[in-house]
């Protein structure tokens, strides 16, 4: 499908078959994607920063404040107090540029329905009559005019998959999603009710990795508000 789907938008075939996996659902051709939102942080390259007075060792230019030698420092905490300067810094820059880009998009290239909804995902208790209803729903779009990929989100009791059998309904269920022209489906397989034991004992679920959208986290770890989202969702059953 993907293949397709860049050829669709003028990506030379062989091209499209050398197509990798970048971000969170997009595809792309090799040497061919680049980050136009959103951004990344070196950690250790602040590291350095914070070593050398905010000067590069690669360029010996100074993309950083100045937060001092760090040979007259006098404890560790004074590298603590020069990193916390320099990420701040980092962060601070990063955040204009993202929002000068955003703008940018919004003037010459805007996406009303970006903020609608997550993804292609049904809107939070509205997919109430099982899955197969979503994905005629969802495969009402035409997903070979998607290349950039789709996010769709399902929540799925872990007990559908307990036997031989709910696991053989759960692979079958995929297939006919795939068949249907569906592109993209992501799974937390976890119940509700163990995501609010969660959030009351932390402690107990320190490895409990969830799909947020594109992208998976400790769900220790995400804003309350994103964690209650994720428990509202509808928990579909076969």
């Amino acid at each position: 499908m993907f293949v397709t789907a860049l050829t669709n938008i003028g990506v030379a075939i062989e091209d499209a078959r050398e197509y990798v996996p970048v971000g969170c659902v997009e595809s792309a051709p090799v040497n061919a994607w680049g980050r136009c939102n959103g951004g990344y942080t070196n950690l250790t390259k602040i590291v350095e920063l914070a070593l050398n007075n905010g000067v590069c060792r690669i360029t010996g230019k100074q993309v950083g404040p100045k937060t001092g030698d760090a040979r007259t420092f006098k404890s560790f905490e004074d590298v603590i107090e020069a990193y916390k300067k320099q990420m701040f810094y980092a962060i601070k820059t990063l955040a204009n540029w993202d929002n000068l880009i955003d703008r940018t998009h919004a003037e010459l290239m805007p996406t009303p329905f970006t903020s609608i909804a997550d993804g292609i995902s049904p809107t939070t208790g509205m997919d109430v009559n099982g899955p197969t209803a979503v994905f005629k729903s969802v495969c009402t779009i035409d997903h070979y005019r998607c290349p950039n990929g789709v996010i769709f989100n399902q929540k799925v009791n872990p007990a559908v998959i307990s036997t031989p059998e709910g696991m053989r309904k759960f692979i079958e269920l995929i297939r006919t999603y795939i068949k249907m022209g569906g592109g993209h489906i992501q799974f937390n397989i976890v119940s509700a009710d163990t995501l609010r034991d969660a959030q009351k004992n932390p402690e107990k679920h320190r490895g409990l990795v969830i799909r947020v959208a594109g992208y998976s986290a400790f769900f220790n770890e995400i804003h309350r508000d994103v964690q209650d989202s994720i428990i509202a969702r509808t928990e579909q059953e076969l």
